[in-house]
């Protein structure tokens, strides 16, 4: 899918999803000279380095947290060259000529970020344009260096969005990304002590980047490992509690809002995809989960939308963002509750009879209805029938109406939701169905019956009800249309983890098939059997690549 966003004024041009053309292909020109310095910059820690940590929970802001982010905290005091003369920028264009790159290397970097903003910023809108547009120009305009913890974040957010965008639409392949990564991990090396005892936003933003990009790159154990440094620096931060912003600047706490709900969904599909513990569950925390979502940044996140009466209005990037905090924070009680209870049935041996006035039961049907209709008030746009009014002023029928595309950065989010959902409702379809499958229930309750009849009559038969059937066959199919309507492009711009929700799907059908080869109902079975490692197969997920290189060592081994 090739949309395009509205037009702006030239001085919004650097708001993404604002621009009023694709950005320009990464390609080579000669580059200027760009001579090696043996002089080392040192990094510029934020002023929360000369804060005391204490308490049992290790992490305490000072009375007003200042991000290295804010105006007047971009590059170095020190600084005395132009950027183009500073030793991290002579370093990464040392490694990017080595990979074929011969583009000016700060023309070259602004051209990523531009990237970024346009393609991977919806999914993870933790960076501030504005903070880094005033970075470039300090560093082009005014020969500041570098300071190390906005390089180390920028060549990261590089680094990402290069191994997630298709190379058709950027002209750079994975060992760019490389480059980048490579350039961004020495850096934060340089620092690293600091960064930990003192840490803030960039701190989880670069790993996170840095996680992704290991992601994309088929190296899914790296991936976790860095994930959970993530993890434990928002632990330490305490971002799970709303008190810990009220110490913050407010920029830095808007960037620490976002980068721990991207954080928590992350988690929690580590923990579906990749057989993870949860670390950012609500059951974990005390007081539970209390940060309030992320407000927008303005003239960075609101976009202009055509409606389906034809009409344009606004919408913000944030309303998307925040709809998939909804979904995994809808799922995540039933998540953990069905695996409590699996363990619990299994452990005691018994069969407990639950009423309809169980509480227990209440709790776990309010949990899935609150699942199932957590979506039923998105934008039209990003819904899963995204051309399909829902009210009478919007419905109208196709042959009457030719659909606007919507802006790409919606496009990007509609995929990532409903993804998600499919493959949340997939795995909740599953684990629920097993539940229901140990207990013995004597309800008339509506949601009851429903999981009872695609349990198995006896927990240990093998063949899966009819209805359980039929709910895992929509689901593959509905997963199917949202590939359909989403297209390669906006699958692989969601990186490999999007792959994985539809992998799981198509996983579910070859195990239906082996559990019920005689059920009239595998017909359709067998198709998406078919179809699905054909999807999978055109998205080029490294992840494949290397499991079939691993499972080709193995077989080589046994020989």
């Amino acid at each position: 899918m090739d949309t395009e966003v509205p037009n702006v004024e030239p001085d919004q041009m650097h708001s993404p999803g604002m621009q009023s053309a694709s950005p320009q292909p990464l390609a080579g020109r000669p580059n200027t000279v760009l001579q090696d310095e043996q002089s080392a910059h040192s990094p510029r820690i934020s002023d929360a380095a000369h804060s005391e940590l204490s308490g049992s929970f290790g992490y305490h802001h000072s009375p007003i947290y200042r991000s290295p982010l804010s105006h007047g905290q971009l590059c170095s005091p020190q600084a005395s060259t132009t950027g183009h003369h500073d030793p991290l920028v002579e370093s990464l264009a040392n490694s990017l000529l080595k990979t074929g790159v011969t583009e000016e290397t700060m023309v070259y970097l602004n051209k990523c970020i531009d990237l970024h903003f346009v393609y991977t910023y919806p999914i993870v809108p933790i960076l501030h344009r504005s903070t880094i547009n005033e970075t470039m120009d300090k560093v082009n305009n005014s020969g500041a260096r570098w300071d190390a913890r906005m390089f180390a974040l920028v060549t990261a957010a590089c680094s990402y969005t290069l191994a997630l965008v298709p190379d058709h639409l950027t002209s750079a392949s994975l060992v760019v990304a490389e480059a980048f990564y490579k350039a961004s991990k020495s850096t934060l090396d340089s620092y690293m002590e600091q960064d930990i005892e003192y840490p803030d936003h960039s701190s989880i933003a670069i790993r996170v980047f840095h996680s992704g990009w290991a992601h994309a790159a088929g190296k899914s154990k790296a991936s976790w490992h860095i994930l959970g440094e993530s993890v434990r620096l928002v632990q330490s931060m305490r971002l799970h509690d709303e008190a810990s912003y009220e110490r913050m600047d407010p920029l830095e706490g808007q960037l620490c809002r976002r980068i721990f709900w991207v954080l928590y969904t992350s988690d929690k599909s580590a923990a579906i995809l990749g057989g993870h513990p949860q670390c950012l569950a609500s059951s974990l925390f005390k007081e539970g989960i209390t940060a309030a979502y992320p407000d927008d940044f303005p003239g960075q996140d609101l976009i202009r939308v055509s409606t389906t009466l034809g009409s344009e209005q606004q919408m913000s990037i944030m309303t998307g963002f925040n709809a998939n905090r909804d979904l995994w924070r809808a799922a995540e009680p039933l998540l953990l509750l069905t695996a409590d209870d699996i363990s619990h049935i299994q452990q005691g041996g018994s069969h407990p009879v639950l009423s309809d006035a169980s509480p227990e039961l209440a709790t776990l049907t309010d949990q899935y209805m609150r699942f199932s209709t957590c979506l039923d008030d998105l934008p039209e746009m990003l819904r899963f029938h995204p051309s399909l009014g829902s009210s009478p002023n919007e419905f109208v029928f196709a042959d009457k109406h030719v659909r606007a595309e919507p802006p790409r950065a919606i496009a990007i989010q509609r995929t990532n939701l409903q993804a998600s959902y499919q493959c949340l409702k997939m795995v909740i379809l599953r684990n629920l169905s097993a539940v229901w499958a140990h207990r013995n229930i004597d309800s008339r309750d509506f949601l009851l019956d429903h999981f009872l009849g695609m349990a198995s009559a006896n927990a240990d038969q093998l063949a899966d009800s009819p209805l359980y059937i039929l709910e895992t066959l929509r689901v593959a199919e509905d997963m199917l249309y949202v590939a359909h309507t989403s297209g390669l492009d906006l699958i692989r711009i969601n990186g490999e983890v999007c792959t994985e929700k539809i992998r799981l799907v198509g996983a579910s059908i070859l195990e239906l098939i082996a559990r019920n080869p005689a059920s009239p109902l595998m017909s359709a079975a067998r198709r998406y059997s078919e179809l699905y490692p054909h999807v999978l197969a055109l998205l080029n997920s490294k992840l494949s690549e290397r499991a079939q290189y691993n499972a080709t060592e193995v077989n080589q081994g046994r020989r």
